[in-house]
């Protein structure tokens, strides 16, 4: 069980990141740069009205459609989550070694 200090470091870390996702969004559109390769999203893999859309490909940047960079931005997710598995398990092991 967390202790009350943590759940409330905890839930701070997550305003900060939320409050500074929301602020650099902003600032980035105040700054004149709420279009990316010619369509309306500020981030390159939320860009649908871009020249490769949802599903095509380019021969330049940003190279695939929307589909593609959220799919491949999944599949990065979930090999750095397996690799912190490895490495927590690891630890784990080290702990019981030490403790017996």
């Amino acid at each position: 069980m967390l202790s009350k200090t943590r759940k409330i470091i905890s839930c701070i870390l997550k305003l900060v990141v939320i409050i500074g996702a929301v602020l650099g969004t902003y600032l980035s559109v105040r700054a004149g740069r709420g279009t990316f390769m010619g369509g309306s999203r500020v981030f390159m893999f939320l860009n649908w009205g871009g020249p490769a859309g949802a599903f095509g490909f380019l021969p330049e940047f940003p190279y695939m459609g929307c589909v593609w960079w959220i799919l491949l931005l999944m599949v990065f997710l979930f090999v750095v989550a397996w690799v912190y598995l490895i490495i927590a398990d690891l630890m784990g092991k080290n702990k019981k070694e030490r403790a017996s």
